[in-house]
């Protein structure tokens, strides 16, 4: 039955977000944002099944500023559908929002789909079209019934050859404006309250995942209408959730299993659900081995700054805190005052320089947005503001009305060029660029980019140049040659006398960027900021890192290990240091830091001058 709503009918709804969240990234804060600014909000309920220091901490700053928010915590990882349930009990309005805690809801979402529901009696879920953030529309945003039929079409493919109709619904061309759909996707669906009820409630036996699929087939059996709102985008960043892989799948295996015998024991020819159960698990187990040789392989091949081992910087940044009495024996001259130039952007969180900057900022209590490709720092602080972003893959994303004041760019050199007018427009007035000395063949057409744009948009900027910077185990260089040395007690070097450039420790680069921020000196300049070291060879500074090791120096130059060193190298997918080092090898001209050390009076360590705590953080 079609029926029209008054704006006065409209105005007596009320909406009731519940919002599971377990190990959520910091994309949760822009997701309650946008819940925040809907109308017609009665209550935002965070079911908070487990989070991270920041996230909890961020959460409970938003509840103290909003009555709107109530958390339900204590109960541990209870799963989605039981998070949804408990949430559903504690509501109080007309309406149920399950929201995931990843999607990011536009204006007016509320009462699109309300009037939606509302134009039809019939109409008892309604869920609108979920995109990533590029704008393509995400696969389970709608779909058929699951059944044996269109599940075996999923998998194999049938619906290529037979007239089996498609689960996925995806890529369907909807001819309407809105339409209905057998099934939407948990992550957004709203309900109402008295609806939720006569349903019965999700059912707790699904721990994640396969639950909206059963709520839809209750509904559907029970005479009711999805709605599809396919004009309402909603960006839903996916992969919010701390969980391997592997356990979402054993989660689905286990759920799409019992689904089946729910839904449709009796309902098939003897045998059919044992059937499906097989299919069902060994398509988890090649699910599982994939899962594990890939696994092995990114142990050999492993990326520095792996969920697991950013876990080891939480303790060096938090380290901030024994900064506050040297802040406060800085010279109260204005120029080292850097309250002027918050709020602060960081590019990249996910290498020394910018690991040891947010440090620094965070103990000057300046407010940072820090970007992170991957994965951020799990630590609280008022002022900072963690942000998934890459702009080493050419992206910036960041939530409405951000302004920054200042950018430290720390990402690769050769994008920079096209974010400075990105910068500019989201206020930006100074902007510290830290590169390798080595940093791009294009660098002086990219420097001219630089001083073109800024000059044009009123940017201050400072270009500071390094050879390596090293000082957190993260160093693409050093990591590999001190795990080698830590392995197999030796490390193969064919030829080592020659000069290369010191390389710089991260803090103290940090120090420098921060120091110069008021340092009109050295606006639309470019340095070089060299370490102490005088006449460091190659072989000096591998010998350094046995000494800090306390191992006997052992350095090889016998074809065997220089062959078992490359081998090492391919397998590990690390640097071949005995190679990429010589981009830092002195040139007939000799680059140094005298014009740092003018102008702001710049000061670096010699090599591993803090000893074995130069080479990193213990991983083990």
């Amino acid at each position: 039955m079609q029926k029209d709503m008054t704006d006065t009918q409209q105005s007596e709804y009320s909406v009731s977000v519940v919002m599971p969240s377990y190990h959520t990234g910091p994309v949760i804060i822009r997701a309650i944002k946008s819940v925040l600014s809907q109308k017609n909000l009665k209550e935002l309920i965070i079911v908070d099944n487990g989070n991270s220091d920041y996230v909890r901490g961020k959460i409970e700053e938003y509840s103290l500023k909003h009555d709107a928010i109530h958390i339900i915590s204590g109960q541990g990882n209870i799963g989605f559908a039981r998070a949804c349930n408990l949430g559903a009990h504690e509501a109080k309005g007309n309406y149920l929002l399950f929201l995931n805690p990843d999607c990011i809801l536009p204006t007016n979402s509320f009462q699109k789909i309300i009037n939606e529901i509302e134009k039809d009696d019939d109409v008892w879920l309604a869920g609108c079209k979920l995109v990533n953030p590029n704008g393509s529309e995400q696969k389970g945003n709608r779909r058929n019934l699951l059944t044996f039929k269109s599940l075996a079409a999923e998998w194999f493919g049938l619906h290529r050859f037979l007239s089996t109709p498609k689960f996925e619904l995806g890529k369907t061309h909807i001819s309407n404006k809105n339409n209905y759909v057998p099934v939407i996707s948990s992550a957004l669906m709203m309900i109402s309250r008295d609806k939720f009820n006569q349903i019965g409630t999700m059912d707790k036996n699904y721990f994640v995942h396969i639950e909206d699929l059963d709520l839809c087939f209750k509904v559907n059996q029970m005479g009711g209408k999805i709605a599809f709102l396919y004009e309402l985008e909603v960006i839903r960043y996916g992969t919010s959730d701390d969980i391997t892989k592997l356990k979402l799948n054993k989660h689905r295996a286990k759920g799409l299993a019992y689904y089946f015998r729910k839904n449709f024991n009796g309902a098939y020819f003897p045998g059919a659900i044992s059937l499906i159960w097989i299919i069902i698990y060994l398509r988890f187990f090649f699910q599982a081995s994939f899962y594990l040789l890939k696994k092995i392989k990114n142990k050999f091949c492993n990326p520095f700054l792996t969920k697991d081992e950013i876990k080891c910087y939480k303790s060096f940044v938090e380290s901030y805190k024994d900064f506050e009495k040297e802040c406060e024996d800085i010279p109260k001259d204005s120029k080292y005052n850097i309250s002027n130039r918050s709020p602060v952007l960081i590019t990249d969180t996910e290498t020394e320089t910018g690991i040891s900057i947010l440090r620094r900022l965070l103990a000057a209590n300046i407010d940072v947005v820090a970007l992170y490709k991957n994965n951020y720092i799990d630590i609280y602080h008022p002022k900072l503001v963690w942000i998934k972003s890459d702009i080493n893959n050419k992206n910036l994303d960041l939530p409405k009305n951000t302004t920054v004041k200042t950018v430290f760019y720390t990402s690769n050199f050769d994008y920079i060029a096209p974010f400075l007018e990105k910068f500019a427009a989201i206020g930006t007035k100074r902007i510290i660029i830290c590169c390798p000395l080595n940093a791009s063949n294009k660098k002086d057409i990219i420097e001219k980019d630089i001083l073109r744009i800024c000059s044009k948009k009123e940017i201050d900027y400072t270009i500071l140049k390094t050879p390596i910077v090293y000082g957190l185990g993260a160093n693409i260089y050093f990591s590999p040659i001190h795990e080698f040395i830590k392995k197999f007690g030796r490390f193969p070097v064919k030829r080592s006398n020659f000069k290369i450039y010191p390389p710089i420790h991260a803090d103290d680069l940090a120090i420098s960027a921060i120091k110069i921020l008021n340092f009109k000196e050295t606006y639309g300049k470019s340095y070089n900021l060299i370490g102490s070291d005088e006449e460091l060879s190659y072989k000096k500074m591998i010998e350094k890192i046995f000494k800090s090791l306390n191992k006997r120096q052992k350095i090889s130059n016998s074809r065997f290990w220089l062959l078992f060193y490359k081998l090492y190298t391919k397998l590990t997918n690390s640097k071949d240091i005995n190679t990429d080092i010589r981009k830092y090898k002195e040139e007939r001209f000799t680059i140094n830091s005298d014009e740092a050390k003018k102008d702001f009076d710049f000061y670096a360590g010699s090599f591993l001058e803090a000893s074995n705590k130069d080479l990193g953080i213990d991983k083990t």
